[in-house]
């Protein structure tokens, strides 16, 4: 479902240097439409330093073990569901938020729930996905 490629381009570290924080691959001239990212628990260092990095992009926090996030960005929204495979209440799969979207940057901390979340997808879906860290 998934094909790693090595990228032409440089990596950069974005968020804290320790847990919180992502190596992603600095495309140039890429364009994200938005920021889905799950798990934040109490660091939200990565989603704040991505949007100073890509400001007309909007993130998605997800995170249904915190009651809320410490931030001032406007363009962080947090959501009180955790992420996986359903809808419900307290859960949700993103199908819609995927589906409404493109130029897609995935960021998943789930603490293992990431596989079932990615089974959960159709391939039409994964293909609006610019960049994935888990």
């Amino acid at each position: 479902m998934l094909t790693v490629h090595k990228s032409p381009f440089p990596k950069k570290r974005i968020g804290r240097p320790h847990d919180g924080g992502y190596v992603i691959v600095d495309i140039p001239k890429v364009k994200y439409d938005i920021l889905l990212s799950g798990g934040i628990s109490d660091d939200i260092s990565f989603e704040e330093d991505f949007l100073n990095k890509y400001p007309d992009c909007i993130c998605y926090a997800y995170d249904g073990t915190i009651d809320n996030i410490n931030t001032t960005n406007k363009s962080i929204q947090f959501i009180k569901k955790n992420i996986g495979d359903s809808n419900d209440d307290k859960i949700t799969n993103l199908h819609e938020i995927i589906n409404n979207n493109t130029n897609i940057f995935v960021k998943m901390h789930l603490e293992g729930g990431e596989v079932d979340w990615i089974k959960s997808l159709k391939n039409s879906q994964i293909s609006k996905f610019e960049q994935i860290v888990i």
